[in-house]
């Protein structure tokens, strides 16, 4: 069986299509890598001045994240986080939060700016604001944390840590503490 020969036409169509999807992608990526290496890290007054401006809304989540049962660690804006394993986010409907509660919980998350937060032995960490710098893999992240019981590794600037004038044990993860009052810190890993 022969082929049919193909048209100038048709050749055209098919290099003009593999061209535009080849840049499409190409801006896929070149994007999100050009804004990630361009944001700068927030300054240690720009964190604190945050913290200063939601921390009665930080303060109101951690005590209603507190009201729930064990059973569950956390919440984002649409899923919740059950014990038993850092990657236990499910539905609400599936943790057994009712649908108004659920909603407490995004209504006060979003006026406060938190992308999610959870409980982590005696801490209950909040990302918010500036915290979303860096990835779940890679880069430095920051969150703040209300503990009662003061965390290793306190530092009074988190500069320190930009600058590499910081020194601490070598770990698979580094975090260190920048402490705001109240039992609340700036908490960076890297």
């Amino acid at each position: 069986m022969k082929s049919k020969p193909t048209s100038p036409r048709s050749t055209k169509f098919v290099l003009l299509r593999w061209t535009l999807l080849g840049g499409f992608m190409f801006l896929l990526l070149a994007v999100p890598l050009y804004l990630t290496l361009t944001t700068q890290f927030p300054t240690d007054e720009e964190l604190v001045a945050f913290f200063k401006e939601k921390k009665p809304g930080f303060q109101q989540l951690r005590e209603e994240l507190a009201k729930e049962p064990d059973s569950i660690r956390g919440f984002s804006q649409t899923q919740v986080l059950l014990s038993g394993g850092p990657g236990n986010w499910v539905s609400p409907n599936k943790a057994g939060v009712t649908p108004s509660r659920f909603e407490e919980f995004q209504q006060l998350m979003a006026a406060n700016e938190v992308d999610f937060l959870w409980r982590q032995g005696n801490m209950v960490l909040i990302r918010a604001g500036f915290s979303g710098w860096g990835s779940a893999t890679k880069g430095p992240r920051l969150c703040y944390v209300y503990t009662t019981v003061p965390p290793h590794h306190q530092v009074q600037e988190l500069i320190q840590i930009r600058e590499e004038k910081y020194q601490m044990p070598e770990h698979d993860w580094h975090l260190v503490y920048k402490p705001l009052g109240d039992h609340w810190y700036i908490r960076l890993i890297w």
